[in-house]
């Protein structure tokens, strides 16, 4: 097996936990492979705001190891305020920096996961065909601003057509994508396993010790508060069902080109206004997930599937719940429907009321738990990247 340089473009904040690509990284680097992370938005100049980042347990881990480095711009110009055209050829200037690091190595891979990164896809085609270009879809990418929808699918689909090989976590994204390429690989979805050893060893740490407080039965969502979430759904479900506490752990993130930051602010306040509502902040770091995935009763994903992306999503903590052996609740995700056996489907508060009712009643079987972890096992970010190289070499 050839032992490849893995180039993997970034264009996300280091201080927020980024699954897909820090876990494909970390798998990849146990393997013995050298890792690069292209970072778009670190410039070395004006600010250099890599130096002043907070940065994310995970992230800091990859910095640890030998074989990790990162790629920097010597400035950030964002396309904007007139300034398109001088953004266009830093940007230019930038994916020569990253070609000249390609010429270096004959055994390279160029590892993407956004539609946006196309431009140096079509670089790297041109200039070094020592280069294997990999498309790892885990998402299906869309916006609700139409235009930026527009722009988004047409990057997309030109992605999927020049890359060297595509491959796809899911068998709804598959159906999306297939219509522009056929020769498309459905690959396990990514699970991490190691946050999820040993957690009863964990609970001195004192992370969960909130949760002890908070009457049983725990319905809980654990996951990013966003404009994906559907607040209403969950509103109306927390006023017909008094008795159960509805927990929620995450962070606050925004989407500018979405939604407005004080809307996405305003509905988490009113989550938290009922009487057995619980908003409560993000663990420090994930290996605490464990511990507070322990102490619910049902996991719940409250996606609102009116949005595409929402609809053909892949939620990671899906086998996250699997692996803690918990009973999920879910929106009418389309992947999720095939796993009838350990996950409840419902469009309305009436409809997950009676689907909790139901799980709470039966009890949940250790049959019905061992199922479920099978599952988790065979979807890791080591299975997962493990496929993704057997069909490169």
């Amino acid at each position: 097996m050839k032992r490849y340089t893995v180039y993997i473009p970034y264009h996300q904040k280091l201080n927020e936990l980024c699954d897909f690509v820090f876990q494909t990284a970390n798998a990849l680097l146990l393997k013995g492979y050298v890792v690069k992370m292209i970072l778009f938005d670190y410039a070395y100049f004006f600010g250099d705001p890599y130096a002043r980042e907070n940065f994310s347990i995970e992230f800091k881990k990859l910095l640890k190891h030998p074989q990790f480095s990162v790629i920097r711009p010597l400035v950030q110009i964002t396309p904007r305020n007139g300034l398109r055209r001088l953004h266009k050829l830093n940007q230019e200037v930038f994916f020569q920096l990253v070609i000249k690091k390609l010429d270096r190595s004959k055994n390279n891979i160029l590892w993407v996961y956004w539609p946006e990164d196309i431009d140096l896809v079509k670089c790297v085609k041109k200039q070094n065909k020592n280069t294997l270009c990999v498309y790892d879809c885990v998402d299906n990418f869309t916006s609700v601003n139409l235009e930026l929808d527009q722009v988004i699918k047409h990057q997309e689909n030109s992605l999927i057509k020049i890359s060297d090989h595509v491959f796809v976590n899911s068998s709804s994204l598959y159906s999306l994508k297939k219509v522009v390429r056929k020769d498309l690989v459905i690959v396990p979805q990514g699970f991490d396993q190691s946050s999820f050893k040993d957690r009863f060893k964990r609970e001195s740490m004192g992370s969960v010790q909130f949760l002890k407080n908070i009457p049983h039965p725990i319905v809980g969502y654990c996951g990013s508060f966003t404009y994906r979430i559907d607040y209403e759904l969950l509103y109306g479900l927390i006023s017909k069902m008094p008795n159960i506490s509805f927990v929620f752990i995450g962070p606050v993130k925004i989407f500018p080109y979405e939604q407005e930051e004080n809307k996405t602010r305003g509905l988490i306040r009113k989550l938290g206004s009922f009487h057995n509502s619980y908003v409560l902040p993000a663990f420090k770091n994930k290996s605490e997930m464990a511990c507070v995935l322990d102490y619910f009763d049902i996991g719940m994903i409250p996606y609102d599937t009116n949005l595409e992306f929402n609809r053909y999503s892949y939620p990671m903590k899906l086998f996250e719940y699997f692996c803690m052996g918990k009973p999920v609740i879910s929106t009418p995700i389309e992947e999720l429907k095939r796993f009838t056996k350990y996950v409840k489907i419902g469009s309305t508060a009436k409809e997950w009321e009676r689907q909790i009712e139901t799980i709470l009643f039966n009890h949940w079987t250790k049959k019905s738990q061992e199922g479920q972890r099978t599952l988790a096992k065979a979807n890791s970010w080591e299975k997962k990247v493990e496929k993704i190289l057997s069909f490169i070499d």
